[in-house]
């Protein structure tokens, strides 16, 4: 079935589900490092420590997950990192997002 698989089928779905699994792991990183402590808070001078915790804890499990998904489609392992390099940015955005709206509140 793998073998049959086209590469544009395979990056967008590699692209939808690394989508819901950042999202859904940035929802929950985020409100489990935005909790006030001042180990957190210490990590940064200018209030950051909630963001860096989130990138601290899901750097190794995305990076977990993309090894995994490389070792899955192992004939299509440019468009696996292409679903993956696609949806970054807006990971980063939503970092950003979640940092803006903390901040301002």
């Amino acid at each position: 079935m793998i073998e049959s698989t086209s590469r544009l089928r395979v990056g967008l779905s590699v692209f939808r589900w690394a989508l819901v699994l950042l999202v859904v792991m940035a929802w929950f990183l985020w409100t489990a490092a935005a909790v006030e402590t001042p180990w957190i808070d210490g990590l940064a001078d200018d209030g950051t420590g909630a963001v860096i915790m989130t990138a601290l804890i899901a750097v190794p499990l995305l990076l977990a997950l993309l090894a995994a998904q490389l070792h899955r489609f192992r004939d299509a392992r440019r468009a696996v990192l292409l679903g993956w390099l696609a949806v970054l940015p807006l990971f980063a955005a939503l970092l950003v997002a979640g940092y803006q709206i903390s901040s301002t509140a």
